[in-house]
């Protein structure tokens, strides 16, 4: 400024340094570089001074020199008095930037902390990540050692194997064929990978039921072999032989999609065991027909003369005769039942050890049934001076459930025993109730004070045909049966028998048997048919026992005939005779008869068919009871002969009290129709469909050889599974295995609806409801009838098919 004061040349370096000093406090203003300060009291006021030094100096910088060199002197003075705001300016500037310098060096210091810890933890992260990879792979190193190793173990096992592993794709094309299929088949691994099964070891005959089930396999899913077990079947060698195998499947997944792994195990020499062993069982079978037979032949021959004598004495004893007439008839009339006596006891052991003496447990009261016992009894105890008494627990401990018939037979032989070996001596029946019992027995024990028993036959006392010598067995004769038939029925009942003796003492013979007391109402059974249903009492047109009856007795023998029309008629009624069963169907059909006696064997047609023939015509009398009169005495004989059509069973020998008897039952049932199946679909009895197919898998003969052995097993075990439930004898957990296993056949085979009702059957085992058993377990033999029928059906259409 002093400077310019002295001439006008310096007017420009004025303002030119005024430009200078301009441009620099606009940049202090506007610069984004001091914005930062902007917030400054002291910079702003101090930069505010400036601008008003500038925006006063202005136009004179501007304006005239003249003007310019007037104000020079107060410009000087303003520019003096500026040097305090631009200091001010200058150090709050310094002081400023260096704080921010300072808080940008400790912003960077904290970045570079920062991005240093994370720069470790992505560190640390790295070496998890390599470790865990590490791990990673030498897990999957040793699953793979692992996997090579099974698949070593596998390949070894299969190689290995005895049975033939086979291992085929869905279109059967052969993948795996171990060393055994090899054996088997004849066929090398090299030949059978690739080829297709139908090619190596499928029979001829069963190629197309094979393609079929492949094809139906892969439409639906369906088939009756995958996941079944093992089933047996035929397979073809090289050289085109043929032989039994045993064939399971089951079916897996792989790279290359579903597939079947076969195993097959040659059964040639097992089913040559099989083979000795049925020939074997058909030889024993043979055999126990033959003595079947015998004694099927030995009841009627010996029963029909012996019924043809006793009949005949009994009509003979109600004629006039002398007291020594009387006499030699009373000796006959023992003479020939005691022979009977004979008879029954053999073919009681029959029965016995054939288990074709079913129990039928009914309400008894024991104290009625030891009195009929004693009455039996009491005639020989008053020859031999021996007296009878029993001591009984109070009602209602003895009313029980038991089989009255079979109870009766075994006291009666004990009993018997007792009175034969005891003189004027005392026989008592003690009967100690199930609920004084520990295990629940009722133990009946017979006491006697006779001669007793030797120590060394005591072991032999209930062998068969056994009679021991003693001082009264001359004057005791037996066929030395009676103990060994107790014994066995003792046992049929789930009990056991015993004895103590000592020679000259007396003998005690102990039972116990488990005799569940009977409910405190419990009704009398309704008489059964054969199929197990209840036959209820027929009340229409219920015939006048008292008035003359119209029977029709039909039978070849002309001995029974006439005894049997004397007793008849003896009683009032009238008779009609047929010779055979054509006669007795042609008069039923043509007369009305209230009642027919129906002999069983007879010429040209035998009482059953005579029987169906009646029940299945239309003829007047096709309705009316009949009454089987024979001398066949076979549980199952009887069985049959209810389930023909018959009400009753009267057994000959005939007495004109059982006559009466009979009549009287028979005319108080409804007649029993001959049992006809349903000629309706038989979709609901069985599985027509799963049956066929089958047929199409074994092929027709394997398949009906498969169904002849199921439909003879069931017909052999069906039977004693519903006497055995009826008779309530065997633990529920022994007839649930028996109808489990039986109703898993029944569903291989289709019989569906016998296999639901053996089904509910195991449920009602399991949950122990006995209530609901016993009824289904009767209705057991009616539904195997009619399924029986319709799978025949379906193996006979199968067989046309060739």
């Amino acid at each position: 400024m002093a400077a310019a004061n002295e001439g006008a040349g310096t007017l420009e370096q004025v303002r030119s340094r005024f430009d200078v000093f301009y441009s620099r406090a606009t940049t202090f203003k506007t610069s984004d570089v001091f914005s930062i300060l902007h917030s400054n009291e002291d910079y702003m006021k101090g930069l505010d001074e400036i601008w008003a030094f500038l925006d006063h100096t202005t136009p004179l910088i501007d304006g005239p020199d003249t003007v310019l060199q007037a104000n020079l002197p107060q410009i000087e003075r303003d520019v003096a008095n500026l040097h305090r705001a631009t200091r001010t300016i200058a150090l709050t500037g310094i002081k400023v930037f260096a704080e921010k310098a300072d808080a940008d060096r400790a912003g960077v210091t904290r970045t570079l902390s920062e991005v240093a810890l994370l720069t470790l933890v992505l560190i640390a992260v790295l070496v998890g990540l390599v470790w865990v990879l590490l791990r990673v792979d030498r897990q999957n190193q040793n699953r793979a050692r692992e996997n090579q190793m099974t698949l070593a173990r596998m390949e070894a096992v299969v190689t290995s194997a005895l049975d033939a592993v086979i291992v085929v794709d869905s279109t059967g094309t052969v993948l795996e064929f171990n060393t055994s299929a090899e054996l088997i088949s004849g066929f090398s691994r090299e030949e059978a990978i690739g080829a297709n099964l139908t090619e190596l070891i499928v029979p001829d005959h069963l190629i197309a039921a094979h393609t079929r089930g492949m094809a139906r396999y892969r439409a639906s899913a369906r088939t009756t072999i995958l996941g079944r077990g093992r089933i047996r079947m035929e397979a073809k060698r090289r050289d085109g032989t043929l032989f039994p195998i045993e064939l399971s499947i089951s079916r897996a997944w792989s790279d290359q999609g579903e597939i079947f792994v076969s195993y097959l195990r040659d059964v040639t020499d097992q089913v040559a065991a099989e083979q000795e062993l049925l020939r074997a069982r058909d030889a024993a079978l043979a055999a126990a027909k033959a003595k079947s037979d015998l004694l099927a032949v030995m009841s009627h021959e010996m029963r029909t003369p012996l019924n043809g004598m006793i009949g005949t004495i009994e009509l003979l004893g109600d004629t006039e005769l002398t007291k020594r007439q009387r006499s030699l008839l009373q000796v006959m009339e023992t003479s020939g039942r005691l022979l009977l006596h004979h008879v029954n006891d053999v073919l009681d052991i029959s029965r016995l050890d054939s288990g074709k003496m079913p129990l039928h447990p009914e309400r008894v009261d024991l104290a009625v049934l030891i009195d009929e016992v004693f009455d039996n009894q009491r005639a020989a105890a008053a020859a031999n001076g021996n007296s009878l008494r029993a001591n009984l627990p109070p009602a209602p401990q003895s009313h029980v459930i038991c089989d009255p018939m079979q109870l009766r037979q075994v006291l009666l032989n004990l009993v018997g025993n007792a009175i034969k070996f005891t003189k004027n001596g005392s026989i008592s029946v003690d009967v100690i109730a199930a609920e004084a019992d520990a295990e629940g027995m009722t133990e009946f024990r017979v006491i006697d004070t006779g001669i007793g028993i030797a120590s060394d036959e005591v072991a032999r006392i209930f062998e068969d045909f056994v009679t021991l010598d003693a001082s009264y067995a001359r004057s005791s004769g037996g066929t030395g049966l009676g103990l060994g038939i107790s014994r066995r029925i003792v046992q049929s009942m789930g009990g056991s028998i015993s004895v103590e003796s000592s020679l000259g003492q007396g003998s005690t013979f102990c039972v116990r048997v488990p005799l569940p007391l009977a409910p405190v109402d419990h009704p009398e059974p309704l008489p059964q048919n054969a199929s197990g249903h209840t036959m209820e009492p027929h009340t229409p047109a219920l015939p006048d026992q008292n008035k003359r009856l119209q029977v029709l007795v039909v039978e070849d023998n002309p001995v029974n005939r006439l005894v049997v029309r004397e007793m008849l008629q003896a009683q009032g009624h009238n008779v009609h005779e047929a010779h055979d069963g054509e006669e007795g169907v042609q008069a039923a059909a043509a007369h009305r008869f209230d009642v027919i006696l129906m002999d069983i064997s007879m010429p040209r047609m035998d009482g059953l068919e005579a029987t169906r023939a009646i029940r299945a015509g239309n003829g007047i009398s096709h309705a009316v009871p009949i009454i089987a009169l024979t001398a066949h005495a076979l549980e199952d004989e009887v069985t049959t002969f209810l389930g023909a059509g018959m009400q009753l069973v009267l057994n000959k020998p005939v007495s004109g009290k059982a006559l009466a008897k009979s009549l009287k039952e028979a005319l108080s049932m409804a007649p029993t129709p001959a049992p006809t199946l349903s000629h309706g679909p038989a979709s609901g009895l069985i599985d027509a469909d799963l049956l066929t197919e089958l047929f199409e898998t074994l092929g027709a003969a394997r398949g009906a050889d498969m169904l002849l052995k199921f439909l003879t097993a069931t017909d052999a075990d069906l039977p004693g599974i519903a006497a055995r439930i009826s008779a309530g004898t065997q633990p529920l957990t022994d007839t649930q295995r028996e109808v489990h296993k039986l109703a898993g056949s029944a569903a291989i085979f289709g019989a569906k609806a016998l296999n639901a009702a053996l089904r509910d059957m195991e449920a009602a085992c399991k949950a122990g409801d006995t209530a609901a058993l016993v009824p289904a377990a009767q209705g057991l033999t009616s539904l195997w009838v009619q399924s029986r029928a319709a799978l025949v059906a379906v193996q006979e259409s199968e067989s046309a098919k060739g």
